[in-house]
């Protein structure tokens, strides 16, 4: 039987399937040398770099099992932080290569959000 989507509950996985998403859509798009020309390829190789990171430390996260391990449950909390700190840089990222590379509106607004 489905179910309404507004009344799903959110996956397990969903923030390791965001984070892959959002990776795999910076890495397409970058490769397109005429949007994100060579002469900036230094804030491009940060960017890629970047959404690498977030989607590796959302996975390592999701991987550790906890059960009732502190140091097991500060190493998740340590990556989920470290991840969501890159979040917010990648965001600050995108705000300064936006003028720069004239990105457009709409693929402004799918990174970001």
């Amino acid at each position: 039987m489905s179910v309404a989507k507004d009344k799903r509950g959110v996956g397990r996985l969903a923030v390791n399937t965001t984070a892959r998403g959002i990776c795999l859509h910076i890495l397409k798009i970058t490769e397109n040398k005429k949007k994100f020309p060579e002469a900036h390829a230094d804030l491009v190789a940060t960017l890629r770099r970047m959404a690498l990171e977030i989607d590796l430390k959302c996975w390592r996260a999701t991987n550790i099992v906890v059960d009732n391990s502190e140091r097991l449950y500060q190493t998740r909390l340590q990556l989920e932080w470290e991840a969501a700190v890159r979040c917010t840089d990648i965001i600050e990222l995108i705000n300064i290569m936006k003028p720069i590379i004239h990105m457009d509106n709409k693929r402004y607004l799918f990174i970001s959000e």
